[in-house]
């Protein structure tokens, strides 16, 4: 039995299936898109109304296309599925949770624009909008009173994902704020595929700043999406040391994509081109650049990764986003440069310091960084019992230089609810 049935229309189904990433780890979910809900070959009205009947919450994901005049037309016919869902919920009321969620920006209809039967799903009755902009606060909120409702304390609930994955991620979000910001500041608003260079040393984790980004929904707004349901393929690049070291950066780059992103060895820059072209997508490339493969190469390096990334995304002159295509998604390649020692570091930081897309240096944390992470919305309710344990790591990192690198932390945390 499903304790969250999720109503939405297809044209909206992008905001149904974020939302439902978001809670499927902790709740059981009644989703018709899921087999444990609706399986092949199953009478799928049967289930719908199994789901409805056995639920005790029920969302209504509202999104821009939800109140469009199309829409609202299929909503004055009775045997409209949607209006079916939410008239069933409505008549048990007093048995459940009814929730509009508004996504996307959308508003509340009209209620002239409304079946009279409808009507009470918005009528004086408190919507929850889940913002682009707002996102990890919007969602730590609704899975608080999701778990009040059904009486299962977030402290316990997460019976199908361990405490240790769940807080995991979410240790990325300490202390990464200037480089979040400072991908406004270095990317040209026009970019349609920018080349980012995220350094530090190595134990800084910096995938796992992509993760934040992924998590906080942030690499939408970094490649210029609004909506926050389509996904970003992201992708880690090998790349052949013996092609760069020749300057060959442009036949390592094509390369590296064709084995790793379209997984045929042998394709060429024009399929390389025209598979971002076709992408249902955006993405995100990221290769790893540390000490051994600097001093391989030379301080050219990292200027070869980013002048052959703007040419092979270029035709003949034409801009990849500026083809006919017109729709093509974006797509961004990440170097992470990593160092061991700091005398590495200065000689790094030299290379890169002239070059544009070089965000603000990953430093290790401070214990003023830990206590606000631990006061954050999405993580408080996680560590409230091992708060001051956490806080207590960045006071004895038991590191060689003394310092609490991210890797360190993320570590730290995960031992305290192993």
């Amino acid at each position: 039995m499903a304790a969250i049935f999720i109503s939405y229309r297809r044209d909206d189904q992008v905001h149904a299936i974020a939302l439902k990433g978001e809670l499927d780890n902790e709740f059981d979910l009644f989703f018709d898109q899921n087999p444990e809900s609706i399986d092949p070959g199953q009478r799928w009205d049967l289930r719908l109304e199994q789901g409805l009947e056995d639920c005790r919450v029920f969302l209504a994901v509202i999104g821009l296309e939800w109140g469009s005049e199309r829409n609202l037309e299929r909503l004055q016919d009775p045997e409209d599925w949607v209006r079916r869902e939410i008239e069933t919920a409505l008549d048990r009321d007093d048995a459940l949770h009814v929730v509009p969620i508004l996504m996307g920006g959308a508003q509340p209809p009209r209620d002239d624009a409304l079946p009279p039967s409808l009507r009470a799903l918005f009528f004086r009755r408190q919507f929850l909008q889940i913002r682009e902009d707002g996102w990890p606060a919007d969602m730590a909120f609704l899975v608080g009173r999701l778990h009040a409702w059904l009486a299962t304390p977030a402290s316990t609930a997460a019976r199908r994902e361990p405490v240790a994955d769940r807080v995991g991620p979410l240790c990325q979000l300490c202390d990464r704020v200037s480089q979040e910001r400072g991908i406004g500041r270095v990317l040209r608003p026009e970019s349609r595929h920018p080349a980012m260079i995220l350094f530090g040393h190595k134990a800084e984790d910096h995938c796992g700043f992509l993760d934040s980004l992924a998590h906080r929904k942030a690499l939408h707004r970094v490649l210029g999406m609004t909506g926050g349901g389509t996904g970003v393929s992201i992708h880690p690049l090998r790349w052949d040391g013996r092609d760069v070291a020749g300057g060959r950066f442009r036949d390592a780059l094509t390369g590296a994509i064709a084995a790793d992103v379209i997984g045929d060895i042998g394709a060429t820059e024009a399929e390389v081109r025209e598979h971002f072209r076709q992408a249902r997508q955006p993405s995100v490339l990221f290769l790893y650049v540390d000490w051994n493969a600097f001093r391989l190469v030379g301080p050219g390096l990292f200027k070869g990764f980013v002048d052959a990334w703007s040419a092979l995304l270029t035709d003949d002159g034409v801009d990849l986003a500026a083809t006919p295509a017109g729709g093509a998604y974006p797509v961004m390649l990440w170097l992470l440069v990593s160092y061991a020692e700091e005398a590495q570091a200065a000689e790094m930081r030299a290379a890169i310091q002239s070059l544009e897309g070089v965000l603000p240096e990953l430093d290790p944390l401070a214990p003023t960084d830990v206590k606000t992470w631990t006061q954050m919305p999405e993580v408080k309710p996680l560590v409230r019992e091992v708060c001051e344990r956490i806080e207590a790591l960045a006071e004895t990192p038991g590191t060689p230089d003394n310092k609490l690198h991210m890797s360190i932390f993320v570590d730290g945390v995960k031992r305290l609810f192993a």
